[in-house]
């Protein structure tokens, strides 16, 4: 009894359909290929097996099967028992040629669906310096995801993933849906670690090379940290350290590694191993000018020691100012930085200052006692 299947004209791909003839008892093969003038009907003997294989052409792979109301992830399949009518359906995708050039100093992990496994599953593959062959190609199914991940090396730091026309400093890097040929080159970098001892009444600014892309970054460091700091910085490139001091304090040195710098800021040229900065500051010293009165005298006092003139106190000390005039004077104005004081006033000190006093004579008076005499009047004029 003959029994009618019908393959659908296919598209990038042949159909090798493998079966019985009706009223035949030897098995033939016959392939349907997307030729213009097209007839997909053969007749075959009731009962008899069926093979069926779908055969993509170069670049594409299988996406499914179709026989009668059943869908396979096969290449082939085999019906054991034909009776009734179906038709056959094979569909395939285009498949993409991922090439990942050989990395060196790290290790590339790509996760794709591989085109060339039947069923298409997702799966990973590592490719890393010591693979025998210059690159390594993937053969991946169109629309999938793939995603690849750079592993340096110990010492090495990722830098950038090109992909095609696209490069980019994002590790991983997902693709959401393969779409065409690509070639895949990783990028890492020498690194060197600077740690940074966080800076005392004073901030610490770092310019330096990121590996991350191989960007200039700056990173500062502040004395309210919680604690001590690092950055990475790629090899050979240069940094800046730059010290600001908080109010009231200068500049005093910077430490990098066990070398001392009075230069601020520092510039470390061509980075070429790990280093420690340490930074210093001290508070401000202010000259004090007391100008000797005339008439009278000023005292300058912080806590018990009195100051001579030309000392030189810290920044945000307290000084105690005092004027006492001569006898037969009074004091008649105080001034530091020409800004009128009272005797004993508490000033804090912010800069230089200037103490000066001015006295004035005052008369003396005395007493005149005298006797009227007899006989006569005594006048004072």
């Amino acid at each position: 009894i003959p029994v009618q299947v019908n393959v659908t004209k296919p598209v990038n791909c042949g159909i090798m359909v493998t079966y019985t003839p009706a009223g035949a008892s030897t098995p033939t093969s016959k392939t349907f290929m997307p030729t213009a003038v097209y007839d997909g009907a053969i007749s075959i003997e009731s009962g008899t097996q069926l093979v069926v294989e779908v055969q993509p052409f170069d670049t594409y792979t299988l996406d499914k099967l179709v026989i009668g109301t059943d869908e396979y992830l096969t290449v082939s399949k085999t019906i054991e028992t034909v009776a009734a009518p179906l038709t056959i359906t094979g569909s395939v995708v285009k498949m993409y040629t991922y090439t990942v050039t050989k990395p060196v100093n790290c290790d590339v992990v790509v996760t794709y669906t591989s085109a060339l496994t039947s069923p298409s599953v997702e799966s990973s593959v590592t490719i890393t310096p010591t693979s025998l062959d210059d690159a390594c190609i993937l053969k991946v199914k169109k629309g999938t995801p793939l995603a690849i991940n750079v592993i340096p090396a110990e010492g090495f730091a990722f830098e950038e993933t090109s992909v095609g026309e696209t490069t980019t400093m994002n590790n991983p890097y997902p693709i959401a849906s393969v779409g065409g040929d690509k070639i895949i080159i990783a990028s890492v970098v020498a690194y060197h670690t600077i740690t940074a001892t966080k800076p005392l009444n004073s901030s610490l600014k770092v310019d330096y090379t990121d590996p991350l892309g191989s960007t200039h970054a700056t990173k500062t460091f502040l004395s309210s940290d919680a604690s001590d700091g690092s950055i990475v910085v790629k090899e050979g490139t240069d940094l800046t350290v730059t010290v600001t001091p908080d109010t009231g304090y200068d500049f005093f040195n910077i430490l990098i590694g066990s070398d001392e710098f009075t230069a601020n800021p520092k510039t470390v040229t061509a980075v070429s191993k790990d280093l420690s900065i340490t930074t210093s500051v001290v508070k401000k010293k202010y000259l004090v000018t007391i100008i000797p009165p005339s008439n009278g005298s000023i005292s300058v006092k912080k806590g018990e020691l009195f100051l001579a003139t030309a000392s030189l106190v810290e920044h945000g000390s307290e000084l105690v100012i005092s004027a006492s005039p001569s006898t037969n004077y009074r004091l008649s104005s105080l001034k530091v930085n020409n800004v009128a004081i009272n005797s004993d006033s508490t000033i804090t000190v912010t800069e230089a200052i200037t103490v000066e006093a001015e006295f004035t004579y005052v008369a003396p008076k005395y007493a005149v006692t005298f006797a009227q005499p007899e006989n006569g009047e005594i006048i004072v004029r």
